[in-house]
C-alpha cells in the first residue's frame, strides 16, 4: 500500500513537472515573437544578403541570386525542431498569400547527407505546399551564421537584408516582415 502511494506521488510530481516544462517553454517562445519595429529594420538595411547554393526539390543546385527581383524570406529549420514545426503553418499561410509577390526559401539543415526523400514524408504529412531546399553540407547555413534555428532572413528586392529574426515567430510578426521587405 505504500509503494502505491510512493508511485502515485512520483507520477504527479513528475506530470507537474512536464507541465510546468511545456508551460515555461510557451511562455518563452511568446516572449521571442516580438513585433519588429523601424529601428531594428534601418539597423539591418542596406546590408547585402551573402549568396548561397542549396538543392531543390528535384536535386537542381539553387542560389538566392536566382530569386533577384523579389523580397525573399529565407528560413533554416529542421524537422526535429520544435519551435520550427510551431511556426511552419503560419509560413505555409503566409506563402500561399505572398507566394507570387515575395520567394519562399525555407531551407531544410537536418543534418548531413540529408536528401529531399528523407524529410519528403513529414513535409507531406503536414501538407505544407511552400518550396523546400537542403542544406546538406550547411555552407548556406555558415552563410548566415545560423548556430540557431529556426532562423529567419528578410530580403528585399535589391538583396539587401532587412531583418533577420531567431526563433519561433507568430504569423503576424512573420508578414510584418515580410511587409517591410516588400516596402525596400
Amino acid at each position: 500500500m505504500k509503494n502505491i502511494r510512493e508511485l502515485i506521488i512520483y507520477l504527479i510530481v513528475f506530470i507537474a513537472i512536464i507541465v510546468l516544462a511545456v508551460a515555461g517553454y510557451n511562455y518563452l517562445v511568446s516572449k521571442s515573437s516580438i513585433t519588429p519595429d523601424s529601428e531594428s529594420l534601418q539597423q539591418n538595411t542596406e546590408k547585402p544578403a551573402p549568396d548561397f547554393t542549396v538543392t531543390d526539390k528535384d536535386g537542381n543546385k539553387v542560389s538566392l541570386s536566382d530569386f533577384g527581383g523579389k523580397p525573399v524570406v529565407i528560413n533554416f529549420w529542421a524537422t526535429w525542431c520544435g519551435p520550427c514545426r510551431s511556426e511552419m503553418p503560419a509560413f505555409e499561410e503566409l506563402y500561399a498569400k505572398y507566394g507570387d509577390e515575395v520567394s519562399f526559401v525555407m531551407i531544410n539543415v537536418d543534418g548531413t547527407g540529408t536528401q529531399m526523400s528523407d524529410i519528403a514524408p513529414f513535409l507531406q504529412d503536414s501538407g505544407y505546399t511552400f518550396p523546400v531546399y537542403i542544406d546538406s553540407d550547411f555552407s548556406a547555413s555558415r552563410s548566415y551564421n545560423a548556430h540557431s534555428i529556426p532562423l529567419s532572413v528578410f530580403v528585399d528586392k535589391n538583396g539587401n537584408i532587412t531583418a533577420t529574426h531567431v526563433g519561433a515567430m507568430s504569423k503576424e510578426t512573420i508578414e510584418n516582415y515580410i511587409q517591410s521587405a516588400m516596402k525596400e
